[in-house]
């Protein structure tokens, strides 16, 4: 309720979003107004002494006492934001119901190799799925990385179609920022993406060589065509519609390419957000981070910006359920869905 006085959301803007985080947003709240009751060793924070506590209807005055982090601390601090996050891949918590978990876009050889196989599993059961109760696509722990691995699932899951349509709809364009230092960093990503994911290779190409003509051409700026060509689309006949409902679960630090899979997913049919409020990005992105000089600091610089893009810049998207168990297990989601579709069934 309140520390030394003070009221607990005034105490976290002081100690925690003045140096952290953006108070406005809030999905921030979700992620980082927990750091109140870490201390990081700023000196000009001082660490909560007495605090009043209210559960259960009743408050209790507590003077604190401060010790170093041990690995019970750690855990529970990760599972009241992030849960128990699952490992890439389709599972079944019980019949009928499809569990998807991506919780990263940002993935490893190793993740990338699950990815692929993940997606081919959805594909060839998509049938038995659609026929099931409810998806979830679990997105714990996902901090952004590329959108492309969510625009797979979508392809597989609610068909090619209907992602395309989607994309012909969309009235956003890419500008990229054609300066040297940005261009020579796109030659890498060039190299990277052939290697890491192939299906992302002939559209930093083009990017790449966008930038190279605008750079050369003395223009400050390479626009991607509206109708750029997205490769590793599967050629597949229309498939059957999406009937049951897809379950999206929402982490509050989901922003970036985690936010890019909310803007599609949410345009899909079926789609019903569950969670936390999300973070947000502003328009632009795609940063690189470059040392200045000196040596003593580094500057993150975005490569690109959006142009007319439906989803503002600093804007969250909110759940349709949020879920506010102290800990954001598997087992509380798998029960708040449970009682969804009850409450769906019943109207």
């Amino acid at each position: 309720m309140s520390c030394d006085g003070l009221d607990t959301r005034s105490l976290v803007i002081r100690n925690v979003f003045a140096f952290r985080g953006r108070p406005d947003e809030a999905g921030q709240w979700w992620s980082q107004a927990l750091n109140l009751f870490q201390d990081e060793g700023n000196p000009f924070v001082k660490p909560p002494g007495r605090c009043r506590f209210s559960a259960s209807g009743k408050i209790a005055q507590v003077w604190l006492r401060w010790r170093p982090a041990d690995e019970i601390y750690k855990k529970w601090r990760a599972l009241s934001y992030n849960g128990d996050v699952r490992p890439i891949g389709l599972a079944e918590p019980r019949d009928k119901l499809a569990w998807i978990a991506m919780p990263t876009f940002d993935p490893d050889d190793t993740q990338r190799a699950m990815y692929r196989n993940m997606f081919a599993e959805v594909a060839r059961r998509r049938a038995t799925i659609l026929a099931g109760d409810a998806v979830v696509i679990d997105l714990r722990g996902n901090q952004g990385g590329s959108s492309l691995w969510s625009e797979q699932l979508a392809r597989v899951l609610w068909g090619a179609a209907q992602v395309d349509k989607i994309s012909a709809s969309d009235p956003s364009r890419v500008w990229w920022r054609a300066s040297r230092g940005n261009t020579d960093y796109v030659a890498t990503m060039v190299k990277t993406l052939a290697t890491e994911q192939p299906e992302a290779e002939g559209w930093i190409k083009a990017v790449w060589e966008g930038m190279r003509h605008a750079l050369t051409s003395k223009q400050s700026f390479y626009i991607e065509p509206a109708t750029a060509p997205v490769t590793g689309k599967a050629t597949q006949p229309s498939l059957p519609p999406v009937a049951l409902p897809v379950y999206v679960i929402v982490p509050g630090q989901c922003a970036s390419a985690c936010l890019d899979a909310l803007d599609l997913f949410t345009r899909l049919p079926q789609t019903r957000l569950v969670g936390a409020p999300s973070s947000a990005d502003s328009i632009y992105l795609d940063v690189r981070i470059a040392s200045l000089p000196d040596g003593i600091a580094k500057v993150v610089v975005p490569m690109k910006l959006y142009r007319d893009r439906p989803r503002a810049a600093g804007q969250i998207y909110r759940p349709a359920v949020e879920v506010r168990d102290l800990s954001w297990s598997t087992q509380a989601f798998e029960q708040c869905i449970e009682d969804d579709l009850k409450r769906r069934k019943s109207d």
